[in-house]
């Protein structure tokens, strides 16, 4: 948090460039590796958004695995530890993380209805989420800004939400997910190691435990 808070206010730590795979790159994304941190920069027109990934390659891997841990442990904030994790996930600009969290505590909310309090609560924020979405969407915004593209992911389709691209709309991650399950016991259990773009079929490593 502390690396990705002096580089949002131009204080650049010690770092080296990662090379990305050739689709990552046709997507005007790199990584660079700040003291062990990694943090993508990505190229929206003239705007470069950083987004934290932690020790990973994909901030979403890190927003959805810090959510559980949150809601694991009923989203107590009072706990240092929650609140390090909760921060960094909203460094991550995750739309799996936003939508995983509130989904929580809709849920957490529903659990607990018989309380008024809590039944007014959920009826208001089921409310203001129905409402938000659609005044949201209906922005003119410029798909070449953070929140331009976060608009069009939330765009929904007939094959459902238009970013959740991550399982089943690309050919090409299923198909090397399909190869990665064929590979011998120890690539399946520790991964394909530090270069997994060497691998015809898996230029972009979009799945963590692969790589």
């Amino acid at each position: 948090i502390l690396v990705f808070l002096l580089i949002q206010i131009g204080v650049y730590p010690p770092s080296v460039s990662i090379a990305a795979g050739e689709g990552v790159v046709a997507e005007a994304r790199t990584y660079d590796l700040f003291l062990g941190v990694a943090v993508m920069i990505r190229q929206l027109g003239v705007t470069l958004v950083n987004r934290l990934c932690g020790v990973f390659e994909e901030p979403g891997f890190v927003g959805t695995m810090g959510v559980f841990f949150l809601l694991g442990d009923k989203m107590t904030l009072k706990k240092w530890q929650n609140v390090v994790i909760l921060i960094a996930c909203a460094f991550t600009f995750s739309l799996a993380f936003v939508l995983l969290l509130l989904s929580g505590i809709l849920l957490r909310l529903v659990g607990n209805l018989k309380n008024k309090t809590t039944f007014l609560l959920s009826i208001i924020l089921i409310f203001a989420l129905i409402v938000g979405y659609f005044v949201f969407m209906s922005l003119p915004l410029d798909e070449n800004t953070m929140l331009g593209e976060l608009q069009a992911r939330m765009e929904i389709t007939d094959e459902g939400l238009a970013g959740d691209n991550r399982f089943g709309s690309s050919e090409w991650a299923v198909d090397a997910y399909e190869d990665f399950l064929k590979r011998d016991w120890k690539t399946r259990l520790f991964g394909y190691g530090q270069d997994p773009r060497l691998i015809p079929g898996t230029e972009i490593s979009i799945w963590m435990f692969v790589h």
